[in-house]
Parts: structure tokens; sequence; C-alpha cells
């Protein structure tokens, strides 16, 4: 796998998890940390993950194998295995995961039974919680309440079969639930419409590609729409003025994992008129509203290989965009129509604040030096060292060796932010 693919996969929902090669093999390590125990007949063992990986430093690709060992519980997993999303575990505690993976096997027959025993063996939690009351405070309340607000199933459970006063099974119904909390879906915060509306049409059109369909017509608003961004508020419009489903554009599209992706906020349209192109390119269907749905659900439009694809063809015309249109989509991309509108109005009384607000997000300053800054402002610095030491306090562990380096990015970060604003 290329470096680029790992780190889409590891940092899909936007959270950094790896920031550079060498947090690769940094992970690899900790992986094969974790041995894997096995049964074969009489034969009792435990190996590790991968027999061996390495990566080209000019070409970025890395390699790996993972161990033979495993060979027999790895592969047709399709026949042996239940498929599911990674953002529906993401947030859970290690009670969570495993419960989600054991309710999640018996998903299509809608209910199972199982001991006491079994459930505390598959949670890795033997010979703890003996009191049923303890074992369902701390464990079976705890882990029902994950599941109903992180993932697509929730259950519900009830005693199948006692022994004198002890509850030796229960049944579990399952159903299919829509989570109260998805992977950094973007906050439905506003959109503003009116005459600068113009400045945000997307100037996509180059010397060697066909420019998008950008529309700015402005519907009667249904429901729901009041609280969308501009870019979410074009792609919706672009959606239903092509006759899709307006509710499904709501509650379907807008709110996906893939959509709602943090390096796409304020570029939303974009990325469904993309999706749209890449839809018309492969079908032949006469009805393009009702195909486009289809593909969407069957998850055609929102596979990673299709995704990587409309993110580099995204980036290629964000970098296509004027330094201007990047600026306005980035000041538009967290602000509420009112608050932009108050915003705009500001602006339009005070010109040269607009100025250098615009000359702020270009990058910032682009004469900082953080070695200077810290020579210079030593004393801003150590204050902000402690401020970040002290709010990043919980990452030490698990960053280990890397949590200087992590903190002293995040320091310089605070420190040109101070330097932009004061000096």
């Amino acid at each position: 796998m290329h470096y680029s693919e790992i780190e889409h996969v590891l940092n899909f929902d936007g959270k950094r998890r790896i920031a550079n090669k060498e947090e690769v093999f940094e992970l690899m390590r900790r992986v094969n940390n974790c041995q894997i125990s096995y049964e074969a007949g009489s034969r009792k063992g435990e190996s590790v993950w991968f027999q061996y990986y390495e990566r080209d430093e000019e070409t970025g690709m890395f390699y790996f194998s993972l161990s033979s060992k495993l060979s027999d519980y790895l592969l047709q997993l399709k026949e042996h295995f239940t498929k599911y999303n990674i953002q529906n575990i993401i947030y859970l505690s290690a009670n969570g995961i495993r419960m989600y993976e054991l309710l999640k096997r018996y998903q299509f027959q809608k209910e199972c039974v199982f001991t006491i025993e079994h459930i505390k063996f598959c949670l890795g939690i033997e010979g703890q919680y003996e009191k049923f009351y303890d074992f369902k405070r701390y464990v079976l309340e705890k882990v029902r309440d994950e599941l109903s607000i992180y993932t697509d199933v929730k259950f519900e459970y009830e005693t199948e079969r006692k022994k004198g006063k002890s509850i030796v099974s229960l049944r579990f119904t399952i159903t299919e639930n829509m989570p109260k909390h998805t992977v950094d879906v973007i906050k439905l915060l506003g959109y503003r419409e009116g005459k600068e509306a113009e400045e945000f049409k997307n100037p996509t059109k180059s010397e060697d590609s066909e420019p998008l369909n950008i529309t700015t017509k402005q519907s009667n608003r249904q429901k729901g729409t009041e609280n969308l961004t501009q870019a979410q508020y074009y792609a919706y419009c672009f959606l239903a003025d092509n006759g899709v489903n307006k509710s499904f554009i709501l509650n379907q599209i807008l709110q996906h994992p893939k959509v709602s992706y943090e390096p796409l906020k304020g570029y939303e349209d974009v990325y469904i008129q993309l999706s749209w192109k890449h839809m018309l390119k492969y079908t032949r269907a006469k009805i393009k509203a009702a195909a486009y749905v289809t593909w969407w659900k069957n998850e055609k439009l929102t596979d990673d290989s299709v995704h990587a694809k409309l993110m580099e063809d995204l980036d290629s015309i964000r970098k296509r965009m004027s330094v201007k249109e990047r600026d306005f989509r980035k000041i538009a991309q967290t602000m509420t129509f009112d608050a932009y509108q108050k915003y705009k109005e500001e602006l339009s009384k005070k010109p040269k604040e607009q100025e250098t607000k615009i000359n702020v997000l270009k990058g910032r300053r682009r004469d900082f030096d953080f070695k200077l800054f810290k020579r210079h402002h030593g004393d801003i610095y150590n204050k902000i060292r402690k401020e970040r030491a002290n709010a990043t306090a919980s990452l030490a562990d698990a960053l280990g060796a890397k949590y200087e380096e992590h903190l002293e990015l995040n320091v310089a970060t605070y420190c040109e932010e101070w330097y932009v604003k004061n000096v």
C-alpha cells in the first residue's frame, strides 16, 4: 500500500492518527505487541500479526506480510466473518466493541440467546462480576447505551433461563438503529443567501477540464435546509434540481460520513457534483436521479477507492481556485446564516478590517520563524507551552516518545496565532 492510502484509511474521520511514515512503523510495532492466541487440534500457540514490514523511501510504498500461522483464520473472510464499518466502533469501550461484534453476527436473526458465561467469555471478563446485578449495572447497561448512541444496532434483553434464583442465560432482541452521534459529522450551522452568494461560485473551469454546472438557483427552502452551510446548500440545490429526493439528500447524503469528512468542509458542493459526474460516466440509466440514489444506497459512490478518487479531483479543483475564493469558503464553512450576514455588514463598513482578515487566512504571516519567536518571546512561548502541555496531557501515554514532538508542533501553532494577532 502507498502511504497516502494508509493515511487516508487511518485518518478517515478527520482525526490525525498518523502524521508521517515513521508513525506507520510505530503503529505496526504496537500491533505486533498484541499477539494472537490460536489452537490447532492439540497444539496451542501464539503468533504476531506481521512476519515483516518495510517501506520504499523513494516511492512511499509499504510492503508487509501477515504471519502464515494466521492464514487459516484470515482466509475466506466473506464466508466466515461479519463485515461492519469501522465508524461504528471508533468511540466504543472494549466491552462495547466486543458486544457489538457479538450481536452484529446475529442481527439477521433479530434475536439470540447467550449464557452469562458465554457473554463474559466473548467480552474477555471471565471470573468478574459474579453478582448479576453488578454485571447488569457495569457491563450490560453501559454497552447498551454505547451501542444506542454510536452504532447502527441497538438491543434489549430479558431473562431466558434461571437456575434457582440465579440467571443462567439472556435473550437479546437486536434492531437497526440510527446513531445519535456519528463520526465527525459536520454541524449544520448555516448558509448565507443573497447578492453575495455570487462570490461563492466555483471557478472550476480550466484549460484542461470541463466546467462543472454550479447552480445558484434559490428555490423554495424545504424544512431542514435553513441550517445548511453555503456549500451544503449548493450541494442540496444541485441534487434537488436534478430530481433527487430532497429528504434523501438531507438525511442520507449530506449526513454521510464520507460527505462530512473534515477536509470536505466548505467544498461539499464540488464533491457532490464530482460524484454525479462519476455516476454519469458509468451508467446508462434513463432516470439519472433514481440511479444516483441507488448507487448511493449500494455504496458505489462511497466506496473507499471512489472516495479517494473524488478527493483527488477535488484537490485539483481547489488548487485552481483563486485565493479569494478559498478564503471566502474558509470563512463561510463554520458560520450560520445570520452570523455571516452580520459579518458581511460589518466588513462592508470596515473594508480595511476585511482585507486584514483575508490576509490572515492566506496562510497567515509567512515571515513567522518559530526559533526566533522562542528567542525574542520566551515568556509567551513558556506560557503557551505550559497551557498546551496541560491540555494535551492525556495524549502522553498514547503517543509515548512521539508526545514531545506532537506538543512542540501544537505549541508552534498557538505561538504563530499569538504572533499574527499581536505582532
